[in-house]
C-alpha cells in the first residue's frame, strides 16, 4: 500500500479528483498556491519485494529439487554454493536472488502486481 500525501499543506482540496490509468495516477486540487488548481502526476510502484531467511541448517542440500513458492529449483550439486548459484541462475523466473548471510540463506522476491481493472475512475 502506498500513501500520497499532498505537497501543501495549505491544500486541503488535495485529492478532489482522481484518475489512475495502468500504473499512473493524476490527483487534482482547486486550490493550490496563489489559488491556481494544481495538477500532480505520480507513478504507481507495481512490484512487491518480499525476502525469506532460511537458517542454512533447514536446508536440505539432499533433494534433487527445491521449491520456492512456485518455482522449481533443480539442483546441479550439494553444497549450499551450488544452491545459491542454481537459484540465481533460474532463466525461467525472473524477480528472485539468492545470498549467504550470517549463516542464512536470503531469498529476495520481488513480483509483479497487476493495476488492471482499476482504469476508468
Amino acid at each position: 500500500m502506498q500513501t500520497i500525501i499532498a505537497p501543501n499543506i495549505e491544500d486541503s482540496n488535495f485529492g478532489l479528483s482522481v484518475a489512475i490509468n495502468d500504473n499512473k495516477l493524476a490527483v487534482g486540487s482547486t486550490k493550490s498556491v496563489h489559488q491556481k488548481g494544481s495538477l500532480y502526476f505520480y507513478a504507481l510502484d507495481t512490484r512487491i519485494t518480499s525476502q525469506k531467511i532460511i537458517p542454512i541448517n533447514d536446508v536440505d542440500l539432499n533433494v534433487p529439487s527445491i521449491n520456492l513458492n512456485d518455482w522449481v529449483v533443480t539442483r546441479s550439486g550439494i553444497t549450499i554454493s551450488s544452491l545459491i548459484t542454481d537459484i540465481n541462475n533460474l532463466t525461467n523466473y525472473s524477480g528472485i536472488s539468492a545470498t549467504i548471510s550470517n549463516g542464512n540463506l536470503i531469498l529476495n522476491i520481488i513480483q509483479s502486481m497487476s493495476t488492471t481493472g482499476i482504469s476508468g475512475i
